[in-house]
């Protein structure tokens, strides 16, 4: 996963792009699983969409601009627009529907 800030995500958000975000935190243990998962998959699949990672810590105002509640938080935008999120207990799920391609 590759970091970004609030004003790159905004721009993928503006410049209408289809990506996937995950919002973490350092201290969160649920979202380290998510990390852990992304490391082992990544070798063995293809991912169909780019996947970023931002930590809300970099920026404090994430949280409340995105509506972020729950950590992990994945967010799947298509053509610039929320398609589909997920937090804490289905994020796994959530990768594995719309990120992986075998």
């Amino acid at each position: 996963m590759i970091e970004i800030t609030k004003e790159q995500l905004e721009t993928m958000i503006n410049n209408k792009e289809s990506f996937i975000v995950d919002f973490y935190d350092d201290w969160c243990g649920k979202c380290q699983s998510v990390k852990a998962w992304v490391q082992k998959y990544k070798e063995k699949y293809e991912f169909s969409l780019p996947l970023y990672k931002i930590n809300l810590n970099s920026d404090p105002s994430v949280r409340e601009d995105f509506n972020i509640v729950h950590l992990p938080t994945i967010v799947v935008f298509k053509d610039g627009k929320e398609f589909k999120r997920s937090d804490a207990v289905s994020t796994i799920r959530i990768l594995n529907e719309h990120i992986v391609k075998e």
